[in-house]
């Protein structure tokens, strides 16, 4: 009996610093996050009537053509430019939600690597997160930070976290340790229920698993369904 117990004893100490040292080797440091995505991370130009840029923001690739942001970044543009790696392409909207701030853009001839989708269903507040965007116009910077609360709206949660943000990250990616995304960034959230929360604190409303999907875009006064589904 005694065996046993002390066995027990052994293998209680054991697992969880196994699991420890498994979640150690998995999680990716700040560095190996940006390498492995940066090349997912675009700059969004809204231009108006005579091609002049009149505001700027950041994007996701989500699949070949495809690429997320917040809808504020290009709601008032004539025409619309993705820039990736020095290179510029023409893009129109193909889905948005007014709701939550969130579109996808189709971007013709465009191909790039994609992100891949994190599983928001087991988020934790404290877990480090990453946020890579364009903010002020900066292309690919990389801020760290962790998840500070989880806040609870209809349909869903948004992240809020310590990462820095600032205009121009609008649109940009919210990453985990592995370099899988879990929303999109939004400095320019206008929400009542945060009225008391500064607006850079908001990564955005969170995907659903591993599923993204878009909606057909409806006339404007009747976008309420989600592009972005947050997990429940």
């Amino acid at each position: 009996m005694d065996f046993f117990v002390r066995h027990c004893k052994i293998l209680c100490i054991l697992i969880p610093s196994i699991l420890f040292i498994a979640h150690n080797a998995y999680a990716k440091t700040a560095s190996q996050v940006f390498e492995a995505v940066s090349s997912s991370i675009v700059i969004i130009l809204a231009l108006d009537a005579n091609g002049d840029t009149k505001g700027l923001g950041s994007g996701v690739i989500l699949s070949e053509g495809v690429v997320a942001t917040n809808y504020h970044v290009i709601q008032e543009a004539k025409k619309v430019k993705v820039v990736h790696q020095g290179k510029e392409y023409l893009a129109t909207l193909q889905h948005y939600d007014w709701d939550r701030d969130v579109c996808t853009l189709s971007v013709s001839g465009f191909r790039a690597p994609v992100v891949v989708i994190g599983d928001t269903n087991h988020l934790k507040i404290g877990a480090q997160v990453y946020a890579i965007g364009a903010p002020q116009g900066l292309e690919l910077t990389l801020t760290e930070g962790i998840i500070s609360s989880l806040r609870k709206v209809e349909g869903g949660h948004y992240i809020q976290t310590t990462a820095a943000i600032s205009p121009g990250s609008s649109g940009g990616g919210l990453f985990d340790e592995q370099g899988h995304l879990l929303g999109l960034v939004n400095a320019d959230l206008k929400c009542p229920l945060f009225a008391g929360i500064k607006c850079p604190l908001i990564a955005g409303f969170t995907l659903r698993g591993s599923r993204v999907r878009g909606v057909p875009r409806p006339p404007l006064e009747k976008a309420r369904t989600c592009l972005l589904c947050a997990f429940p």
